[in-house]
């Protein structure tokens, strides 16, 4: 299964871009957050993004699609 995310918003700032995202899957709420660090003065301006899923109502939190996606099978 594949989830079909909506971007939500966006925030650029001079430390970091962040992405939001929102879905609906099966019923449930889910979002997932990308944070990429902006640095100053290296050659790449970039650094490595980090991604969080989550579901609405839920303190968890995952680092892959994949793990979210498992969970959200097993529980129907």
């Amino acid at each position: 299964m594949q989830i079909n995310w909506k971007m939500i918003t966006h925030l650029a700032t001079t430390k970091e871009h962040s992405l939001l995202y929102r879905a609906d899957y099966k019923g449930k709420g889910v979002q997932r957050e990308i944070h990429t660090p902006v640095r100053e003065h290296c050659k790449e301006r970039f650094g490595k993004p980090k991604e969080y899923f989550f579901i609405d109502g839920d303190k968890r939190e995952f680092k892959t699609e994949e793990e979210l996606l498992k969970v959200l099978e097993s529980e129907g």
